[in-house]
Formats: structure tokens, C-alpha cells, sequence
């Protein structure tokens, strides 16, 4: 049994990933209806696959070991594999020497 703390944790953790999902949904009809129009081509290759793979899996199975469930566990999933994805292609950052 949750205590009243832990429930209403869940709520706003929740409530923050249908905000993100819904986020995410905009976002991929907007870049899909770019992509209909013929203005970019997406190519993904084997370990940006295997990542967004991995990261839904992870994003998944740790929504559902904190007590998620249905949407809380897909939400988890989506954002697992949109967070695998970034940090996969993201730019490494640019280290400057120290003047000392």
C-alpha cells in the first residue's frame, strides 16, 4: 500500500509525463507533417536504434518498479527512448585548457 505522501508523489510524476508525452506527440506530428512535405530525410543507423531500444526498455521497467502503470509505463518508455536518443547523437562537449 502507498502512504498519501507516496500517492500523491506518483500523481505529480505522472501528471508530469502525460504533459511530457503530450509534448512529445506535438512535436512528432509537427515533424512529421515537415517530413510529408518532402523537406528532410531522417536516417538512423544500428546503435541509435539499439539505444532508443534500450532506453524505452529502461524508461519502462523503471516507471514500472516505482509503481506506474498502463499510460505512466508508456510514458516512461517514450521518454526513455527520446532521452537514449539524445544523449546518443548529442555533440560531445568542447573542453577548453586551463590558463594555469
Amino acid at each position: 500500500m502507498l502512504t498519501p505522501e507516496q500517492l500523491e508523489e506518483l500523481q505529480a510524476m505522472v501528471g508530469r509525463m502525460q504533459s511530457a508525452m503530450q509534448d512529445m506527440v506535438t512535436s512528432a506530428r509537427s515533424t512529421a507533417g515537415r517530413l510529408a512535405g518532402g523537406g528532410k530525410t531522417v536516417v538512423l543507423g544500428t546503435n541509435e536504434i539499439a539505444a532508443i531500444a534500450l532506453g524505452a526498455a529502461g524508461g519502462a521497467v523503471l516507471v514500472d518498479l516505482l509503481g506506474g502503470g498502463g499510460l505512466a509505463t508508456m510514458a516512461g518508455a517514450v521518454i526513455g527512448g527520446v532521452a537514449a536518443h539524445w544523449l546518443i547523437t548529442a555533440e560531445p562537449p568542447v573542453l577548453t585548457a586551463g590558463a594555469g
